[in-house]
C-alpha cells in the first residue's frame, strides 16, 4: 500500500509540476511598495533600487523615478493625466512655458520636475492611483 500510495504522489509531481520561473531581485534590503510608503518616509533618504514594469534603475534619482512612472503610465493612459490636470493635482503643459524646471514624459508634454522627494511620492501615489494599476513600484532605500 505504500508503495502505491508513493507512486502516486511521485506521479502527480511528474504530471503537476511547478514552473521553473526566476524571480531576479538585487541582493540585499528590502523592498517595498511606493504605494505602502508615506510621503513623509523620502525625506532625507536616498533611493538604491527601483523597479517599474520590468524597468530597474540602479542607483536612481527621485527625478528619475518621477520621470519612469510618468513615462509609462503616460503612454498608457495620457486622459488620466489631463483629468489629474484639471484638478491641480499633477501640472502637464505641452510647452515648457510656467514650469520651474521642465520634465519631458513624451514627444510634446512636460510636467514640472522642480520637487521635493516627499512631493515626487506623493504624486507618483496619485498618478497610480487614478490609472489603478495592477503592477507594482517596487523600491528601496539606501541603508
Amino acid at each position: 500500500m505504500d508503495d502505491r500510495q508513493q507512486w502516486i504522489i511521485d506521479r502527480c509531481k511528474e504530471i503537476w509540476n511547478y514552473p521553473n520561473v526566476q524571480i531576479i531581485r538585487p541582493p540585499g534590503g528590502d523592498e517595498l511598495d511606493i504605494l505602502e510608503i508615506t510621503p513623509d518616509d523620502a525625506t532625507g533618504r536616498k533611493l538604491a533600487w527601483v523597479s517599474f514594469e520590468g524597468n530597474e534603475l540602479d542607483h536612481p534619482s527621485y527625478r528619475r523615478l518621477y520621470q519612469l512612472v510618468c513615462t509609462v503610465m503616460f503612454e498608457r493612459e495620457p486622459h488620466i493625466f489631463f483629468n489629474l490636470d484639471g484638478q491641480d493635482k499633477i501640472w502637464i503643459r505641452s510647452s515648457t512655458d510656467g514650469f520651474r524646471e521642465a520634465l519631458k514624459i513624451s514627444d510634446t508634454y512636460y510636467v514640472e520636475a522642480n520637487l521635493s522627494a516627499r512631493d515626487i511620492i506623493l504624486r507618483i501615489h496619485i498618478i497610480l492611483n487614478a490609472c489603478q494599476t495592477d503592477e507594482e513600484l517596487l523600491v528601496r532605500f539606501e541603508p
